[in-house]
């Protein structure tokens, strides 16, 4: 094998071995992320307040429930943002439970704790209602 044959060789090998590596690394990243945020779910609770911060993350909503049932990591409640997909239609849901006195069960990001408090109030992933 000639010298120029060996470089192209080599330079081939090299963009394979760096190829895995990226590719592993994508992997091990992409895999850590989805069990990092994997949401955590409450029983079935009652909302006790609906706090809205209109000059905060552009109108942020805390949710408030009873003591039962709850997520220890989530330990303050719950909250939503307006750069949520489905903002407005999770709002009325929550306000139609509110308002009604119905149950909700909700799946939350543990590890998406609100910045607008040391509180913890754990970001809202996913609602159930209950009658």
């Amino acid at each position: 094998m000639d010298s120029q044959t060996r470089s192209r060789y080599l330079r081939k090998m090299k963009v394979k071995l760096s190829l895995n590596l990226l590719f592993i690394c994508l992997l091990a990243l992409s895999t850590s992320m989805a069990f990092s945020s994997t949401p955590a779910t409450s029983g079935y609770i009652t909302i006790q307040e609906l706090i809205t911060f209109p000059e905060y993350g552009d109108g942020d909503v805390i949710v408030k429930v009873d003591d039962g049932a709850s997520i220890a990591e989530c330990a303050d409640g719950f909250w939503l943002s307006p750069n949520q997909n489905g903002f407005n239609s999770n709002l009325s849901f929550l306000l139609s439970a509110f308002q009604a006195g119905n149950n909700v069960k909700i799946h939350a990001h543990t590890s998406q704790l609100w910045p607008g408090s040391s509180g913890k109030y754990c970001k809202i992933y996913q609602i159930y209602l209950k009658r």
